[in-house]
């Protein structure tokens, strides 16, 4: 007979795990995935009160005695309970879905109580079993899916990260050749992931030139793979791309309270201020991990260079945790830029002593150079006359068009936002 349980939450954790597995028995005319999404959402909320007994009695009574994953599962668990569970003779006829899906949920569970070797073999053990017969069952797809995610979990925690490469390069090469768009997505992210770890940015750059991201992925992986693009294309100097990325990702990012909605923030944050933009810090979450790139943000905007330094000394630490300290420290440029516009704009003559005074710099040298470099860029106009820069403030925004053209400007790109909702509008009416 089968256990009985008499704690109510085991029962009905147990219970919930059944429906999970009768769910993937099912025989679904028309498509799997729905199926496996749902099974896959409640999954959580399972296994964290799940035990092993409990676990060994679903994988004794629904997976096959002809499975090759039966005997590593009952072995690998058979370490950690001191008897084992008595249930019926009686077998359910599962698919070999039911197989990895209860492997997943033990993957897990070891890795929360720290059993990495284990965790490896059984790992290891399901993608190479996939890899050989399950490319053309979706819900598989899913299932493996997760527990490349678990491995990278598992390299994080125990091993060296960088063994890490050649394992997944391998399996996605065998992803694109059975053009399986799932579980690439999963991999491309995971090794834009592993060389943005490694600092490998040119690495992380040529991958991205020579190898395509998936199309007709979830929204999930796709603001992931932005991300990544993003952040790399900063670290190269590529603020256009970078921008273009992060554009995508609000388009695509339906929650913006997740804690990686705050990572894609705050990599907004250092983008806007590098291209001299003023990001809309109204729409950054207020939490205490973004807490630092809004001080930092109120610190550049108003061109204080000693803030700024002092920002930046404060919370170093933080930066350095979330591997953004290297673009941080780029803002210094920035600060003086901005501070060397407000100047521009309150005199019309000063000495390179009282530039250097002002923007905290060495001597009057690297003032002449700051503001040579700086009127070269054409961010601010004037001249150096001697000892002293003259700034020309000649035009006015009543004797010149400028204000007139950007404002037509700004018109214009209204009007085109209006005809392409109607255009999109009346294409859904006529579907």
């Amino acid at each position: 007979m089968e256990i009985e349980n008499p704690n109510p939450v085991q029962r009905a954790v147990v219970n919930a795990l059944r429906k999970n597995i009768m769910l993937l028995n099912q025989d679904n005319k028309l498509k799997d995935i729905p199926v496996i999404h749902r099974v896959l959402l409640f999954t959580p909320s399972i296994r964290k009160h799940l035990d092993f007994q409990n676990l060994e009695s679903m994988i004794k009574q629904y997976v096959s005695d002809a499975s090759p994953l039966k005997a590593d599962l009952l072995r690998i668990i058979a370490k950690y309970i001191e008897m084992s569970v008595q249930v019926s003779e009686t077998k359910v006829n599962s698919k070999d879905v039911v197989d990895y899906y209860l492997a997943s949920i033990l993957i897990y569970q070891l890795l929360t109580i720290n059993r990495y070797d284990d965790c490896m073999e059984l790992i290891t053990k399901v993608i190479h079993l996939f890899e050989s017969t399950g490319y053309m069952d979706k819900q598989k797809e899913y299932i493996l899916c997760r527990i490349y995610t678990y491995l990278m979990v598992l390299y994080n925690h125990h091993y060296e990260i960088p063994s890490l490469l050649p394992t997944l390069l391998a399996s996605y090469r065998l992803g694109c050749l059975h053009n399986n768009r799932i579980v690439c997505s999963v991999l491309y992210n995971s090794i834009l992931r592993l060389y943005v770890h490694e600092k490998q940015f040119l690495s992380a750059s040529h991958f991205l030139q020579t190898a395509q991201f998936p199309n007709d992925v979830s929204d999930k992986q796709y603001v992931r793979y932005c991300y990544y693009k993003a952040l790399v294309a900063t670290v190269l100097l590529d603020y256009a791309g970078a921008e273009h990325a992060l554009f995508a990702i609000h388009k695509r990012l339906s929650d913006g309270s997740c804690v990686f909605a705050e990572e894609v923030a705050k990599l907004d944050i250092l983008v806007r201020l590098l291209t001299g933009g003023n990001p809309d810090l109204a729409q950054l979450p207020a939490t205490r991990a973004t807490a630092p790139y809004r001080d930092l943000a109120y610190v550049v905007m108003r061109g204080n260079l000693a803030a700024f330094r002092d920002v930046v000394q404060r919370k170093q630490t933080c930066f350095q945790e979330d591997g953004l300290l290297r673009i941080v420290s780029r803002l210094h440029n920035t600060v003086i830029r901005i501070a060397l516009v407000k100047m521009a704009k309150s005199y019309s003559r000063i000495s390179m002593e009282e530039v250097a005074s002002i923007l905290q710099l060495g001597n009057s040298e690297e003032a002449r150079y700051t503001c040579m470099r700086n009127i070269r860029d054409g961010i601010i106009q004037g001249r150096i006359e001697g000892d002293y820069f003259v700034m020309d403030n000649t035009e006015d925004s009543v004797t010149t068009s400028r204000p007139a053209d950007l404002f037509s400007k700004k018109i214009a790109a209204c009007l085109n936002l209006r005809k392409e909702i109607i255009k999109s509008r009346d294409r859904k009416s006529v579907v």
